[in-house]
């Protein structure tokens, strides 16, 4: 099955986060990583949004006349349009699409530019958001569950540590988790981020 279009640079993020490579090994007649499986784990951790209200950045040009070019989402990290308008569209409030030829969009920080001024007009986005880190994670926590059957050897006077592939994996596994959450932006700036808080100080 080919990946989806408008998935080609979250997957790219996610193998630069994990360093997944094709043919890193086999699962029965699968070898993993390839394309598929990697947006088989953002699938799994993404949010559809639907007729989601954008926000105007309101500038101020010549004469101190407002104007709306850029609007923001409450999201980022979206699936480009590249997908098809059943993953990424724009709609008026009469529900009239807004084609990409109106504005250039910033997919990883939920920002859209037209290139008129729009005059605040409505506008809502209904697509898929992606959460690049617990993505990164869920990769990590498979890739433990292969290192876990390799194991430390010595041949030929040499030491093979090859349990460090999961203490590695464990260590990195924690971190990605940490930062789960980051494609929820603040509308009013700056970076609104939604993590699991996990205790390591108590028992059960």
């Amino acid at each position: 099955m080919a990946i989806r279009d408008g998935m080609e640079d979250l997957i790219k993020r996610v193998r630069s986060l994990t360093g997944a490579e094709n043919n890193e090994y086999s699962v029965d007649v699968d070898s993993y990583w390839t394309d598929q499986h990697i947006q088989d784990v953002l699938d799994a951790n993404s949010r559809f949004l639907v007729d989601a209200a954008l926000e105007w950045e309101m500038q101020t040009i010549g004469g101190g006349t407002a104007a709306y070019y850029t609007c923001l989402s409450g999201w980022r990290d979206f699936e480009e349009a590249a997908s098809g308008t059943a993953r990424w569209i724009v709609r008026d409030a009469t529900g009239a699409q807004q084609g990409t030829a109106n504005y250039t969009a910033d997919y990883r920080s939920g920002r859209l530019t037209f290139t008129s001024d729009q005059g605040g007009t409505a506008y809502y986005l209904t697509a898929y958001t992606y959460d690049v880190h617990a993505a990164a994670a869920d990769v990590w926590l498979q890739r433990m569950s292969h290192f876990s059957q390799w194991y430390d050897f010595t041949a030929d006077g040499q030491n093979l540590s090859r349990s460090q592939a999961w203490e590695h994996a464990r260590l990195m596994e924690e971190r990605m988790r940490a930062k789960a959450g980051a494609n929820v932006s603040s509308r009013a700036g700056g970076d609104l981020r939604v993590a699991q808080f996990v205790r390591r100080d108590i028992n059960g």
